[in-house]
């Protein structure tokens, strides 16, 4: 808006600029006419017997030569030529009839010219401001009419809830303006989708956790987030009531008082676990899941993550495009532990239905 006010503005006082040029100039011509009509009227007149003598002296503004004598003197010096000069402050105008002998000189000084002409200005300037104000109130009236809806588009989107994805409404919005909400819609899309994935993969994930202190962790998060299904309070309370059941399932904390597996148990353990292979040395289990695209391969990352998290037992984690790789140690053994496999199993548990 004060962009609008402050071009409108600049406009208004270069259109008044120019027009003081113009002005100028045509005032200056029409001085001079005036010079010119004045001089041809005196040298008829006392050509034709009227006394001009007194009337030039008195004024002040007027010489007349005749027969090389002065009728009537003027403050600036005598001309040579006939037309217009430009004389020690003064314009003057010499026209001369050699029949006759006689010259007529007629003058406006620069001050009284000056005057004049910033008179003008001032007017044009007094009659041009209403203008001008009225402009700008018209200016501002229509900019801030157009700018109304979209004013309005902005307040209801600071208005929204930072959980509100339902489309974008705005009816009122220029024709312009109207990609905006389009835009933004389908970057909701994209969001609802996103969020949709995420909290079906959380709440499956969660669901399908053997350990029931993950799958309630699993499912209060979706609930504290607002992101849960209405079957996820159900989940919750499953999950809470197996507890007992299931707690001989949960990791044990790792300490360095623990004893890693011995090689042929470890191998025969794993054997048991589909997809999972041990290391060379009997000390880690890994297994390599493949996708058609990276963004499972991140949610796989996710879930294993989020697994060892639950259990307090951390896996190490390769993933890129098309794939996933896990491997559980126990470092604190130094080699393969029962949490381990329990974390195999459970991962398993997840992947394979």
């Amino acid at each position: 808006m004060q962009r609008v006010v402050l071009g409108a503005s600049v406009s208004w006082l270069a259109g008044v600029g120019l027009a003081a040029v113009v002005i100028a100039h045509e005032m200056s011509e029409l001085m001079d006419q005036t010079l010119e009509g004045s001089a041809r009227l005196t040298l008829a007149l006392y050509e034709g017997g009227a006394d001009m003598g007194p009337v030039a002296q008195s004024s002040g503004t007027m010489r007349i030569i005749e027969a090389g004598a002065q009728v009537a003197s003027a403050p600036w010096p005598p001309q040579a030529q006939d037309g217009g000069h430009d004389a020690a402050g003064w314009r003057v105008f010499r026209l001369s009839d050699p029949a006759g002998g006689v010259i007529v000189e007629v003058g406006q000084s620069d001050e009284w010219r000056r005057d004049e002409l910033l008179e003008s200005l001032l007017w044009l300037v007094a009659l041009m401001l209403p203008v001008l104000l009225a402009a700008l109130w018209a200016v501002r009236g229509a900019v801030a009419s157009a700018l109304r809806p979209a004013t309005g588009f902005a307040q209801m989107l600071r208005g929204r809830s930072a959980r509100d994805l339902s489309p974008v409404t705005a009816p009122d919005l220029p024709v312009e303006l109207a990609p905006i909400p389009h835009a933004l819609d389908g970057y909701l899309d994209q969001i609802r989708a996103r969020i949709e994935s995420e909290r079906q993969f959380a709440s499956n994930a969660a669901h399908e956790l053997r350990t029931p202190l993950a799958a309630a962790s699993g499912q209060a998060q979706l609930i504290a987030a607002g992101l849960a299904d209405g079957g996820a309070a159900g989940r919750l309370a499953g999950a809470l009531g197996r507890m007992s059941d299931l707690a001989t399932r949960i990791c044990t904390p790792c300490t360095g008082a623990m004893s890693p597996m011995d090689v042929g148990a470890a191998e025969k353990a794993v054997a048991a676990l589909p997809g999972w292979t041990s290391a060379a040395d009997g000390r880690a289990v890994s297994r390599r899941w493949e996708f058609k695209g990276f963004a499972r391969a991140v949610q796989m990352a996710n879930l294993a993550a989020w697994l060892g998290e639950n259990q307090g037992h951390h896996p190490d984690v390769r993933f890129g495009w098309g794939y996933c790789e896990v491997t559980f140690t126990t470092h604190a053994a130094n080699g393969l532990t029962e949490n381990d496999l329990i974390c195999a199993a459970r991962l398993n548990a997840i992947t394979d239905q």
